[in-house]
């Protein structure tokens, strides 16, 4: 037994796991901060957030060894199995789930809640790693991987979670740009693109129309990609008003918010507005720990999970943010760089999980500066919360697998 536990002890990337540990034992730090003085969140107890984000932390760590140990192979070529399951899992959910501020998005097993939109992240990785890694370079792997990633993106959607929708194809989009098509076929998305977001952004056509017409002239002779270019371009200018009007009111409400704020300073825009007022009262080192004004007064709802950072600025100065971000990404640089000293389906997924982190860094982040819309992204391993813990746990676990055996192949 205590052979075994050395063996998966040499498989962790220790570096790794030092700094997503240092970050965790910060983010609960200022959970306690936000929260210890907050009696009708925590009931009395002032220590409960704290305890339970450490526990999810003792479970993550245990998640990770283990997968550590199991290996990347059995998970990945069971990928397309595994991908279902989830999908299946999102459905329950939708139908079973319990409904938490207006969204079903949680399922419960006693004292615990569980978000299989978030773990369903790693599953789409995992999955898409595998796609966009084969050597064959057509349309048939992008269409396979667009219909792999919109059922789950349309799911979550309707739970309603947009911020984890958006993730979804955020990995999608991140593994399109690194499959390593020609250039003409990326311009070619980004034409689509950019005909989607026409109907909020008019002077896009700007850009839209010399860039159609510079991909109508390199293709002029292939006039079947020249119809579905311009069929698919219509579709997504369509999509449009149709993807505005398909989204719940309060989600219209964050986004003309983030435009701005004070149209609604009490409602759409409190967040943001709380938010910005806190960020700026740190000023360079903060007002100290447990004397932010905003946070200790409770200004910001729910500021222990997506805001946490607002929090952290206040309390701690641009210091403390500055430190955080840095921290972040440092995790996101050495993912990389493990992911680009390995081949195949293995390195595509350390890829994809550093774009993932850096993804929710930089919207969360912006989010809580007011630079980006309210979307309910969580900051890695700082934001209270056991599923997404776990999950980037279970990712790091696999990553230092793949590193290890990485690393002997090479060897020998």
């Amino acid at each position: 037994m205590l052979q075994k536990l050395k063996n998966i002890l040499v498989i962790i990337d220790l570096k790794l796991f030092l700094i997503v540990t240092l970050l965790t034992i910060w983010g609960m730090i200022n959970i306690y901060s936000v929260t210890y003085s907050n009696v009708f969140l925590t009931g009395g107890n002032k220590y409960i957030f704290v305890i339970k984000q450490f526990l999810w932390y003792l479970i993550s760590v245990f998640l990770m060894l283990i997968f550590s140990y199991i290996g990347e192979r059995h998970i990945f070529e069971n990928s397309r199995k595994i991908y279902f399951v989830g999908l299946f899992i999102l459905l329950f959910t939708i139908v079973f789930g319990q409904v938490v501020l207006g969204s079903r998005r949680w399922l419960s097993f006693g004292p615990f809640s569980f978000q299989p939109s978030e773990f369903f992240k790693l599953l789409i990785a995992i999955h898409l790693s595998k796609i966009f890694s084969s050597q064959n370079k057509n349309y048939i792997i992008i269409f396979s991987s667009v219909v792999y990633s919109i059922v789950p993106f349309i799911i979550v959607s309707l739970q309603p979670d947009l911020g984890t929708a958006l993730s979804i194809l955020f990995l999608w989009f991140i593994g399109f740009m690194f499959y390593g098509f020609d250039l003409i076929i990326y311009l070619v998305f980004f034409a689509i693109l950019i005909s989607f977001f026409v109907y909020f952004f008019k002077l896009l056509l700007i850009v839209l129309i010399p860039l159609l017409f510079y991909i109508f002239i390199r293709l002029k002779r292939r006039k079947i990609t020249v119809f579905l270019i311009l069929l698919f371009t219509i579709f997504s200018a369509i999509s449009g008003p149709i993807g505005w009007n398909s989204l719940h009111t309060y989600q219209k409400e964050r986004l003309l918010s983030f435009i701005n704020p004070f149209k609604d300073p009490t409602g759409a825009g409190y967040h943001i507005i709380q938010s910005q007022a806190a960020v700026v009262s740190g000023g360079i080192f903060g007002k100290g720990f447990l004397n932010g004004t905003h946070t200790q007064l409770h200004f910001i709802p729910e500021q222990h999970t997506d805001f946490i950072f607002s929090a952290i600025v206040e309390e701690w100065g641009m210091v403390g943010g500055f430190l955080t971000i840095l921290f972040e990404f440092l995790v996101v640089f050495r993912i990389l760089k493990i992911g680009f000293e390995i081949k195949g389906y293995m390195g595509y997924f350390c890829v994809l999980w550093s774009f993932l982190l850096s993804f929710h860094t930089f919207v969360n982040v912006g989010m809580v500066l007011g630079m980006m819309p309210v979307t309910g992204i969580p900051l890695p391993f700082v934001s209270y919360g056991g599923t997404f813990l776990m999950t980037n746990f279970i990712a790091l676990g696999l990553i230092s697998n793949m590193h290890y055996h990485n690393r002997k192949w090479s060897f020998k």
